[in-house]
């Protein structure tokens, strides 16, 4: 058993002082290697991110012309709609206003009965207004207008 000691103990002597360094060697050895290794991976990865990036830059891009091309697309058609209901609402208003001055000298009794020439041109231009107004104006503009020749 001695033996077997003696021996033990001569093994992990002559190893001791070469153990140190082989320890030391690969530690400082794997320390190398994983700095390279994460290196790399760090390399890997920025040029994945960077590509992501331009990718997503792309991207956007893309999709902030489409949205800008829309908007103003939107915006073109309603100032066209506006526009057409402003000269739809005034080439009502035009026909209105005279049809309106009749009746009410009519209704103050300033003005005898309409003749039947001024009746015709009232049915023409209630008829007008009525087309005018039936292209754009909402439903109680509508009510308002018969209501205007039920009278």
């Amino acid at each position: 058993m001695e033996q077997y000691l003696g021996i033990s103990a001569a093994i992990l002597g002559s190893l001791g002082g070469a153990g140190v360094i082989v320890v030391g060697l690969s530690s400082w050895l794997g320390k190398v290697w994983a700095t390279r290794l994460m290196d790399n991976e760090r390399h890997k990865h920025e040029r994945d991110l960077e590509a992501l990036r331009a990718s997503l830059k792309v991207q956007n891009d893309k999709q902030l012309t489409e949205i800008s091309s829309d908007f103003e697309i939107f915006k073109q058609t309603h100032l066209r709609e506006h526009n057409d209901k402003l000269a739809i609402y005034r080439a009502a208003l035009d026909t209105i206003v005279p049809i309106l001055a009749k009746i009410e000298l009519l209704v103050i009794g300033e003005r005898g009965e309409l003749s039947s020439e001024e009746k015709e041109a009232f049915e023409n231009d209630r008829l007008r207004i009525y087309g005018y107004l039936a292209m754009l104006a909402p439903q109680s503009w509508m009510q308002m207008m018969r209501s205007l020749t039920s009278c």
